[in-house]
């Protein structure tokens, strides 16, 4: 993706996901903050 140009990819995951958000979180995801997300958390990554 980096070589195609790809800035960066974002995700939405169901917050009490604690497995899938370990994974994220191991592959260097951040939280993006986003204004009333209900039982989302948004995470994102720079590429």
């Amino acid at each position: 993706m980096r070589r195609a140009g790809v800035p960066g990819l974002h995700v939405g995951m169901i917050t009490e996901n604690r497995p899938a958000r370990a994974f994220y979180d191991r592959l260097g995801f951040q939280v993006v903050d986003v204004a009333d997300s209900g039982p989302l958390t948004y995470l994102g990554l720079r590429l």
